[in-house]
């Protein structure tokens, strides 16, 4: 047994409405957000919003499988920065301050063009070769049937779908070794159609034969064969190898070298693992893991070459430099020591007294002194200016060696012609011969230094080849798709709720029109599924304890009290459009009030589509328009029921004008005379909106009620069909809200009607 109330004042005499507290409680309600209210929304539209998350998850798992996967490589390094000894104890300041790491300017030497430029070049990435998928589905057709035969050696090829023959749909395979065309096909796509034995043939994108191939060989836009070395500036190819069904499309395409360039650049990442660490991560993103790991590990490699080859190419410039000046100071110690051989063959033999031979051997000595000097100022030139204390110092001891040199010079003047002359040409063999053994020294160890030279940067970890991709995330993806259906589901819930625009809400109806609402009547699934087999079985008949029913019994308390003041037992029951449930509120209502031994005569006040005879089981004809009309008498016209103390008037024949046979005058002899053999009279009435009959029929109703389906009616509709009957000089009594939809669990909340069941 269920029992459904609505608003009843204290006394018991029926709805009324304090201005004041509407007024109240209309600023609470806006000003307070009712958590019930929304809760109970959201499992009104449930079917809806499971219907949305369902299919959020639908396209989640369909992406999830058809997007073509990611993988991600990652290669470390480690830059090995310098730091100087003196500046130790500023270490603490350095740490606050921000000062530049050295591993900036790697980062930035890694992302360089020149370092994409040689990966491309080394990896020939300016060229892209793949099959040609079916459009959406293709590749993933093509990645699981790969997968799958993962094990297997034999080139068997997934069969085509859709007859698609000319798409690849698995294990179909091509490398491009060589692919060169003119500049005005750069970045176009050229379809290359696989044939028999190794042979295919080559379109452009306009599907324009350009020329015959075959794996394993050069081919040339002219169908020519050339070699590597040709410089033909039309569409050279050189295909290594394909395996694909005959009539299979590639499509191959060559980039501009800037282009390709930019392609790496962009898809490189680098970054410094922790702040001051020195510890460099590279990491790359693409669909072929194979590919992208031997890419990285290729910049990798083009990064630490060039590091090294940075490193030594001072000691590479001297080495050229020296190996160019050896030869000439080889040339001047040849041509010294043939002066002074034939010197000494003409003079003969000449022997040098003790002081002259002290004199030679202080000028070599001071010269190798001055050598070594030179060189060394020239080093550090490189390094610091010639105001340095360094550089000033070398310069005095230079100056001061040179001003030696010129006093033992003096002291040679003193001896013999014969001995001056062989000490100048012994003088000039021994330092060119000291010049060039110096020089040649120098190339050996530079040659050592060149060879020995480590870079101050180095692989700790290069890239494998992941299993895994990192995208999509299947279950992430999952997650996100039932948070965006129930989210996208709740917010179409509350705009389909907010553009509909019906009211729901009694308050709403009492604070706008002063008219009381006398019950809400709760939806029942029961008279829904009755509808639906379209049976005549009253409600009242086939479940007594409904919550609509129970509704309609707490509109029979309030009627009980209301009609005691009223100057009639007749109550109207009217609304303003068609399928609203009049006609059902009617039928049961008279069958209610029928209860504790009433007498009620129910009248089908519809002579346009009255329907109240179908709820009984009576038969229609001989109603109440043949009673106007004259056809046939009253007593013929009431019908007993199968409830006792209901009887009916069917609508009877449907005239062909329905307002004029109302206003006769046989209308109001009918009602006068049953209205005294009875304790209640309900008139079921056609929409006010649609024709007038329910204004000419109010006239003889004490009690007028107006039927409103909850969430149905604008506030438009409302006001302008009690506009009508206003106008009819009818005053509507109170709204009846029917078919009021209640939330889910025990308790149902939806405005101030409640639902209470008592356990079975």
């Amino acid at each position: 047994m269920s029992l459904a109330t609505s608003e009843i004042n204290d006394n018991g005499l029926g709805p009324t409405t304090n201005k004041a507290s509407v007024r109240l409680s209309s600023v609470l309600d806006d000003d307070v957000i009712d958590i019930r209210e929304i809760i109970g929304i959201l499992l009104s539209y449930r079917l809806l919003i499971v219907g949305v998350t369902g299919l959020s998850i639908i396209l989640a798992a369909l992406f999830s499988i058809f997007s073509t996967p990611v993988y991600r490589v990652d290669v470390l390094l480690q830059v090995e920065t310098k730091r100087a000894a003196g500046l130790a104890a500023l270490k603490d300041i350095t740490d606050i301050l921000e000062v530049k790491s050295e591993t900036t300017a790697e980062i930035e030497i890694l992302k360089s063009r020149t370092i994409s430029r040689d990966t491309v070049e080394r990896l020939s990435l300016d060229v892209e070769a793949s099959p040609n998928y079916f459009p959406v589905i293709g590749r993933a057709m093509a990645r699981i049937y790969n997968k799958n035969r993962a094990n297997s050696i034999s080139e068997v090829f997934a069969e085509p779908l859709f007859f698609a023959r000319t798409y690849a749909w698995g294990g179909e395979d091509i490398k491009v070794e060589t692919l060169t065309v003119p500049a005005e096909l750069l970045g176009k796509k050229l379809i290359l159609v696989a044939g028999k034995s190794g042979s295919y043939k080559l379109f452009d994108d306009k599907k324009y034969f350009l020329f015959k191939g075959v794996v394993g060989e050069f081919s040339h836009s002219s169908n020519d064969i050339v070699d590597d070395s040709s410089n033909d500036n039309g569409i050279r190819l050189f295909v290594s190898r394909l395996k694909a069904r005959p009539g299979t499309h590639f499509i191959l395409t060559q980039f501009s070298m800037p282009e390709a360039i930019s392609k790496v650049a962009k898809r490189l990442s680098v970054s410094e693992k922790h702040k001051k660490s020195g510890i460099l991560t590279l990491t790359l993103d693409g669909a072929d893991n194979i590919k992208i790991a031997h890419m990285l590990n290729t910049v990798a490699n083009v990064y630490v070459e060039r590091n090294i080859s940075r490193r030594s190419a001072k000691a590479q410039n001297s080495l050229e430099f020296l190996e160019k000046q050896l030869p000439s100071v080889r040339g001047q110690v040849d041509a010294a020591e043939i002066a002074y051989q034939s010197y000494r063959v003409a003079h003969g033999s000449v022997d040098m007294g003790i002081e002259t031979k002290g004199v030679l051997e202080n000028i070599l000595k001071i010269n190798g002194e001055l050598l070594t000097f030179r060189q060394e100022r020239n080093e550090l030139r490189q390094k610091f200016k010639a105001a340095h204390p360094v550089i000033i110092g070398l310069d005095k001891k230079i100056k001061s060696l040179e001003n030696e040199v010129r006093r033992l010079d003096s002291l040679t003047t003193r001896l013999p012609e014969t001995q001056q002359q062989v000490l100048r040409l012994e003088r000039n063999l021994q330092l060119n011969t000291l010049l060039y053994n110096k020089l040649l020294n120098t190339t050996q160890e530079l040659r050592v230094a060149k060879a020995g030279t480590v870079g101050n940067v180095r692989v700790i970890d290069y890239a494998v080849v992941p299993n895994k991709p990192i995208m999509p995330k299947t279950n992430l993806a999952v997650l996100l798709s039932v948070i965006v259906g129930m989210l996208l589901g709740a917010m179409i819930a509350f705009l389909h709720r907010a553009l509909r625009g019906g009211i729901e809400d009694p308050d709403e109806l009492e604070r706008r029109f002063d008219i009381p609402v006398y019950a809400s009547i709760l939806h029942s699934d029961t008279q829904k599924k009755l509808t639906n087999k379209k049976s005549s079985d009253l409600l009242l008949r086939a479940k007594t304890d409904d919550p609509a029913i129970e509704s309609i019994r707490s509109l029979r308390t309030t009627l009980y009290f209301t009609l005691e003041n009223a100057n009639n037992n007749i109550i109207m029951i009217c609304g303003a459009s068609p399928g609203i449930g009049k006609s059902f509120l009617a039928a049961n209502l008279a069958g209610l009030l029928s209860e504790n031994n009433k007498k009620v005569l129910l009248i089908d006040g519809d002579l346009r589509r009255g329907s109240l005879h179908k709820s009984y089981n009576v038969d229609k004809h001989c109603g109440l328009s043949d009673v106007i009309a004259g056809e046939n008498d009253l007593g013929s016209a009431i019908k007993n029921t199968e409830l006792d103390g209901v009887k009916i008037i069917t609508a009877g024949e449907f005239p062909n004008n329905p307002s004029e046979l109302l206003l006769h005058q046989n209308l109001t002899k009918l009602i006068a005379s049953t209205a005294k053999e009875v304790d209640y009279i309900v008139i079921d009435t056609p929409p006010i909106l649609a024709v007038s009959d329910a204004a000419i029929i109010g006239r003889y109703a004490a009690t007028t009620l107006m039927v409103l389906k909850s969430n149905n009616h604008s506030m438009k509709e409302v006001q302008q069909s009690v506009k009508k009957f206003e106008q009819a000089g009818i005053t509507i009594d109170g709204f009846i809200l029917n078919d009021v939809k209640t939330y889910a669990g025990r308790y149902g909340y939806g405005g101030y009607v409640y639902h209470y069941e008592y356990n079975k």
